[in-house]
Parts: structure tokens; C-alpha cells; sequence
């Protein structure tokens, strides 16, 4: 099986991300599905480096480089697949991991949040200021959110969206999109700065690192633009914490912050085996996640006077729940 069959075949069965691990005799090949690692096929050696040098090829990386890190990203539309590829040297030889983008952004429909976070998500999008911030550890869904509702508000076809990505994954029509490149000095930093000459309406940051993005942010959420940002982060409380330690004063929290959402992917199990693993969801035990999580929001005529023990009448306050019971 050549590689672009391969990656075709993970796509199909729904792998978020597929690893191939190096070894001087048997090199093997493990796919996430649905947030679990799986065992499939082993590789022979020459098939192993076979597809390593082709899909570097195809990814812009340089093949005849094996001692540092590189990362690229393969684009094969006839395929429908979208990728990010990374390789890392390991004593064993070069290992790679392909990281399947779909081609278009989840529906914020579809994410399975609950009722009252998805209600609070699609109030969000017409306010015409503020600080809201995504947050979760990797791999919780953050950016997909984010990108759920840059296409709620490219929809709604009202507002300039810009959106600062590393990289840029998704196409949205209607929304201005920039991928950051340190190296450069593009970074989210100057690049919040650089869309502020741009007369926008809504401004959504991939993520917040440091404290001169935190600064520009927030200074920009209450001088009259929607900010939409992630921040990694396990729940409210942190989040709150992490952007004090950033510099962040009370009093523009009060100003600028409209909510905050945490948020975590859960098991969809399946139903056909009560998640004990049977051919329908591939022995996995689960045919899926579903986002939910823990929020906070500031409506209308409320503001954030410090957490948790000093919430103002009016404010949401939704502890996280299993969407399963």
C-alpha cells in the first residue's frame, strides 16, 4: 500500500492522527482514533523509508536533511486530505506523524455541546466587543471551536473577521485569514497589532503564549472589537489565574472579559456493544466525541468582579458536566 492509500484509508475510518515509528527491523505504524491509540500493520524497513522520503517530498520538507526536526504540510486534493506533517530523529531513524485536517470546519452544531453552551456560543458572535477566551489542553477541541465560529460569523456576512492561525488549517470564506511565522517577527503580538490598522469588527488569536499578546488582546477587546482566543489551560479558575500571571489587571478583566469557556472532549460510546468493542467501532468501544465543558459569561450589563466567590447577579455560571450521564 502506497502512502497516499494509506492516509486514505486512516481518513476514511476517522484516525485524527497517524504515527509511524522508526526501527532498523520492524518499523510499525500505530493510528488515534477518536483520542485512542491503535496498533495496525507492521512496516518493512524499505517501505518505511520509502514513505518517509515521499511524504516529505511532498510536504516541501527537505529529504536529504535526517539529524533536526522538520515540519511541512501535504495538501492532495483529488484525495480530499489535508495534513500537517512533522518528523522527529530518534535513535531508531527518523520517525514521522501526519496530523488529518478535514477539509472543512466542524458545524458548532455539531460539536455536541449542551444546550445552554451552544445558546451562550451563538449569543457571543453578535456581541460588538470583548474578551472571550477558549481553553482546554491539547487536543480538547479548542481550535475547533474557534474555527466553529469564525464560520458562524463568516455566515452572518456583517463583520471583518481576522483570524491568527499557526498554521492556517481551514479556508473560510469571508473571514481574513494570516499564518504566524515567528522567525519573521509575525507573531501573534505584531500580528494583533498590524490587524488593529485594518478597521476590524471581530479579531480571533490561535492562541495566547505571552504576556505582550495578552497586553494587545485585551487592550483591543475594550477599545470596541470582538477578541475570540485560546489559552491552554484546564478549567475557569486557571484560565483566570493564567491571564493575572500575564499581566492582566482586575480591572480590565472587568472591563474587557466577556466569559470564558473550558472545555473537553468526551467518549460517544457505542451503542452496539456498550463500549466493549465489537466491528462496528472497530473493537475501539466508541463511535466518536462530543465537546462539552465548564462556562463562564458576562451578559449584557454584567460585569466579571472576580471569581469564584464574588460573581454578580446576571453572570452565567455553568459547572462542566458529562455529557453521558
Amino acid at each position: 500500500m502506497g502512502g497516499e492509500a494509506l492516509l486514505k484509508q486512516a481518513f476514511i475510518q476517522g484516525a485524527s492522527d497517524v504515527h509511524l515509528f522508526s526501527h532498523p527491523y520492524t518499523p510499525f505504524m500505530r493510528w488515534r482514533i477518536h483520542g485512542k491509540l491503535t496498533d495496525r500493520m507492521p512496516i518493512k524497513p524499505i517501505e518505511m523509508h520509502q514513505w518517509v522520503s515521499r511524504l516529505k517530498l511532498q510536504s516541501n520538507m527537505d529529504i536529504s536533511q535526517q539529524l533536526v526536526p522538520q515540519d511541512g504540510y501535504l495538501h492532495w486534493p483529488e484525495s480530499g486530505i489535508h495534513a500537517r506533517v512533522a518528523t522527529i530523529p530518534t535513535v531508531h531513524g527518523e520517525d514521522m506523524v501526519i496530523r488529518l485536517i478535514p477539509s472543512q470546519p466542524i458545524p458548532l452544531q455539531q460539536l455536541g455541546f449542551d444546550a445552554t453552551i451552544e445558546a451562550t456560543l451563538t449569543e457571543l458572535i453578535h456581541r460588538d466587543h470583548g474578551f472571550f477566551v477558549i481553553t482546554g489542553p491539547t487536543g480538547s477541541g479548542k481550535s475547533a471551536t474557534l474555527m466553529a465560529l469564525a464560520h458562524e460569523l463568516a455566515q452572518l456576512g456583517n463583520r471583518v473577521v481576522v483570524s491568527l492561525e499557526d498554521p492556517v488549517e481551514h479556508v473560510i470564506m469571508g473571514v481574513r485569514q494570516s499564518s504566524i511565522h515567528p522567525p519573521t517577527g509575525f507573531t501573534y503580538e505584531s500580528g494583533i497589532k498590524a490587524v488593529l490598522r485594518l478597521d476590524p469588527d471581530v479579531i480571533m488569536v490561535g492562541e495566547i503564549r505571552d504576556a505582550p499578546t495578552a497586553r494587545v488582546a485585551i487592550e483591543a477587546a475594550y477599545t470596541g472589537h470582538l477578541v475570540l482566543a485560546t489559552v491552554h489551560t484546564p478549567s475557569v479558575v486557571a484560565t483566570v489565574r493564567r491571564l493575572y500571571q500575564l499581566g492582566i489587571t482586575e480591572l480590565e478583566l472587568e472591563e474587557g472579559l466577556l466569559g470564558i469557556l473550558a472545555q473537553r472532549l468526551y467518549p460517544i460510546y457505542c451503542k452496539a456493544c456498550d463500549g466493549n468493542g465489537c466491528p462496528k467501532c472497530q473493537e475501539l468501544g466508541i463511535t466518536g466525541r462530543c465537546a462539552n465543558g465548564e462556562l463562564l459569561y458576562m451578559p449584557h450589563g454584567t460585569h466579571f468582579l472576580g471569581f469564584p466567590n464574588q460573581l454578580n447577579e446576571g453572570i452565567i455560571w455553568h459547572p462542566r458536566t458529562h455529557p453521558h450521564g
